[in-house]
């Protein structure tokens, strides 16, 4: 139809200009987002692909679980299933306005339910049998981000009794899956050999951080330099979180530049001593509890000049 012709134009008019500024910042940039998403990507021989699908898509249904829970409450629970004009709870005025709308709505919104959903899905997917790059689990975030409106779309036209009833599953279903992860965090805290973000010591970690740097510089700290773990939770503690060089690589961080970080200095922490720099000055050194005396080390290598006092 000519109208729904002009409604997409219009739609791909809008969003090729909302992208236009990322891509010419792309291309000025010596495409840094696509050389950083390569150089971030494992290879998977060709025996193993299937079983990163297979991995992939078992994480994603453990991470839906609450949802599918509560999605099969809702279909078991007599009074509350909600296809076919008749169901119970369905006001009769929505039912009708459903059969009014035609095949065609009906094929046009499904249509778009699929793309908005399976599409995503499907491209994540075949970048591990195609291009042989391993799957990340949270990558899973991105492409199943819409299931939630899927089921909201799922639960229209009900009436206010039934919707009480939802309401009460919803919450049951969050109180269950919260309990479950509390007994796992209880079973795991303190476990040999793990490093559980709960059970890490950031906030200390960042404020003898800071306070280091500020003693020995007197200026604010703009940079951190490290593994993208450890340099990520001194950043996230601190009141005004300074940028994260991910393993002095520059293409890992392109938004930091290296006349940057020269001028006003940085602070590198590393699991080793030997990946300090040698022009840093050794600092100190915090132990890491539930790592077997693991250490986190930490150096500073001053600024040129200060912008502004610390």
């Amino acid at each position: 139809r000519r109208d729904m012709r002009r409604g997409l134009y219009l739609a791909m008019g809008v969003a090729a200009l909302g992208f236009a500024p990322h891509l010419a910042w792309m291309v000025n940039h010596d495409f840094a987002t696509l050389r950083y998403a390569g150089q971030g990507g494992h290879g998977v021989p060709w025996g193993e692909r299937g079983l990163s699908v297979l991995s992939f898509l078992a994480q994603q249904l453990r991470l839906l679980f609450p949802a599918l829970l509560f999605a099969g409450l809702l279909w078991l629970l007599p009074g509350l299933r909600l296809r076919g004009a008749a169901a119970v709870g369905v006001a009769p005025r929505a039912a009708d306005l459903d059969q009014a709308e035609g095949a065609q709505a009906q094929r046009w919104r499904r249509a778009w339910m699929v793309a908005l959903i399976g599409f995503p899905l499907v491209i994540t997917l075949l970048t591990c049998p195609v291009f042989g790059l391993k799957l990340q689990n949270h990558w899973g975030f991105q492409c199943l981000q819409f299931v939630a409106l899927w089921g909201a779309w799922q639960l229209r036209g009900m009436t206010r009794r039934p919707a009480r009833v939802v309401a009460a599953v919803a919450v049951a279903v969050q109180l269950v899956a919260m309990g479950w992860w509390l007994v796992a965090q209880a079973k795991d805290i303190g476990a040999s050999g793990r490093r559980l973000d709960p059970s890490y010591p950031a906030s200390a970690l960042a404020a003898a951080v800071e306070r280091d740097w500020t003693r020995m510089t007197g200026c604010p700290l703009k940079f951190v330099v490290g593994p993208q773990f450890e340099g990520g939770m001194v950043s996230t503690y601190l009141p005004h979180p300074p940028q994260v060089l991910e393993g002095g690589d520059f293409r890992k961080s392109p938004w930091v530049r290296a006349e940057e970080v020269a001028a006003f200095g940085a602070v590198y922490v590393a699991t080793d001593p030997a990946d300090l720099p040698e022009h840093g000055v050794m600092v100190d050194s915090m132990a890491i509890h539930g790592q077997s005396g693991g250490r986190i080390y930490w150096a500073v290598v001053p600024p040129a000049f200060c912008a502004q006092p610390a």
